[in-house]
């Protein structure tokens, strides 16, 4: 399993793919929603464990990017069920797809560190390398 990145930006690209890597998961990238798509339909959902999308490929704030937002956040959940999205971008960004969109979204307002990134996507991720499940005949260390 992966994470998909939506975005035109390099650093937003590397800084998620780092903070991916450090929660054991590999990242794809894609520029654009279209390219989103192609790559979700070509991997298959089921290869992708969250979906990380910065802002600006929507807009840059306002009735263009509620317009996108409410699309997105409309049309996503059916293809894609169970699929986590986290958006990423400005406050003025983050309040206009909160108004798109009623339920909450998880959102990280930029600038951001790699750890406030961390926090927000790593409970929404699915164990990468959980341990063995232990036999009930096995004994515990003792001191």
């Amino acid at each position: 399993m992966s994470i998909l990145i939506i975005s035109h930006d390099w650093t937003i690209q590397n800084v998620v793919e780092q903070v991916g890597m450090t929660c054991g998961y590999p990242s794809s990238v894609a520029g654009t929603r279209r390219e989103a798509e192609a790559k979700l339909a070509q991997l298959g959902p089921e290869a992708v464990a969250l979906i990380v999308i910065d802002a600006g490929i929507l807009g840059e704030g306002g009735v263009d990017l509620q317009l996108e937002a409410r699309s997105l956040l409309q049309t996503w959940p059916g293809q894609y069920p169970g699929l986590p999205v986290v958006f990423l971008g400005t406050a003025l960004q983050k309040y206009a797809i909160l108004a798109a969109h009623l339920a909450l979204v998880p959102f990280v307002t930029t600038p951001f560190s790699p750890h406030d990134l961390m926090q927000t996507i790593q409970p929404l991720l699915p164990p990468s390398n959980p341990p063995p499940p232990m036999s009930p005949n096995a004994t515990r260390p003792t001191d």
